[in-house]
């Protein structure tokens, strides 16, 4: 059997890591146009389980659209560090260390070489975590696309609430670390069951790295990871959180999304001073892993919004 080479690799051949506050090493790669001169940069930042690898193609249409890319792995996924014995626990003590992270890459690795205007483009877990950067970071970016940003969870709220009751009490006893119930280690999901996408082979594209490479997985979450989620949450479902979001904003939402609710993306995007909100038919969460079609729609919206840079 001949082994996997995903198309894109040549993207990844050459990563950097920087080093966290706490010490720990945030892999991320910068990549140029080759147009001879750039139109801005954008800082590409997946979501939750993800990594670099899995963005080589909207990566390489970026590139080919005249931007230069910074992206990078969130601490406790990717590449950059793990901080608890088993490696796929889903780990972090609060989303301001995510925050912190970001702020640390764009002020010391991006910032002083980029091309301007600077971009946040972001997905799921990490439009929220951007959000949260921008409001505690005015005028460092000229624009923000976020694609189906978690600002909520699909339970209802007696079930969050009995998450975090669960989330406080294991974490009072020495058990935030372990997984929430019902879930552990990675395991492969098949199409057929999958939440994500209807494109069969960017589905497959995206497991067979999972499959060669013990190293990027991720399973289940943990009790101090959902706590700490549902904290962040609660930040960006404040209207006064948003409303200072001044920069313009497109905030993709997909139609058939089953693990953030499409009503939140409508909710905050009338909180945001000068948002649009573009609501994509048919489409699953991950909206760069998705169909021709349903991706010819995400960039033509992607030119009209930065049609002026």
């Amino acid at each position: 059997m001949t082994e996997f080479q995903s198309p894109y690799a040549y993207l990844f051949q050459k990563t950097d890591t920087f080093k966290s506050e706490d010490g720990l090493d945030i892999r991320y790669v910068s990549l140029k146009t080759h147009l001879e001169k750039a139109r801005g940069t954008v800082i590409l930042l997946n979501g939750w389980t993800e990594f670099i690898e899995k963005y080589g193609e909207p990566i390489s249409v970026i590139l080919k659209k005249g931007f230069n890319v910074y992206a990078m792995d969130w601490r406790g996924q990717g590449r950059s560090s793990r901080s608890l014995p088993d490696p796929e626990k889903g780990y972090v003590r609060d989303y301001s260390e995510f925050v912190q992270d970001l702020q640390k890459f764009v002020d010391t690795i991006v910032d002083p070489k980029a091309v301007k205007p600077l971009i946040l483009m972001a997905h799921s877990m990490g439009g929220n975590i951007s959000t949260q950067y921008l409001q505690a970071n005015p005028g460092k970016m000229d624009r923000a696309i976020l694609s189906c940003p978690m600002f909520d969870l699909p339970a209802g709220s007696p079930l969050k609430i009995a998450f975090k009751t669960l989330s406080t009490l294991a974490r009072g006893v020495g058990k935030g670390s372990a997984y929430v119930p019902g879930r552990n280690g990675w395991k492969e999901i098949p199409f057929e069951e999958n939440m994500v996408t209807s494109d069969p082979d960017r589905y497959e594209h995206d497991l067979e790295l999972l499959r060669q490479n013990k190293d990027l997985r991720i399973g289940g979450p943990t009790y101090i990871w959902l706590s700490a989620t549902l904290k962040a949450l609660k930040r960006v479902q404040s209207e006064k959180f948003l409303k200072a979001i001044e920069l313009p904003v497109m905030i993709y939402s997909a139609e058939k999304d089953t693990i953030v609710p499409p009503s939140s993306h409508e909710v905050a995007s009338k909180q945001m001073p000068d948002c649009k909100l573009v609501t994509i038919p048919n489409a699953k969460h991950e909206l760069l892993r998705e169909s021709d079609a349903i991706q010819q729609v995400y960039w033509e919206e992607f030119d009209v919004f930065l049609k002026d840079l």
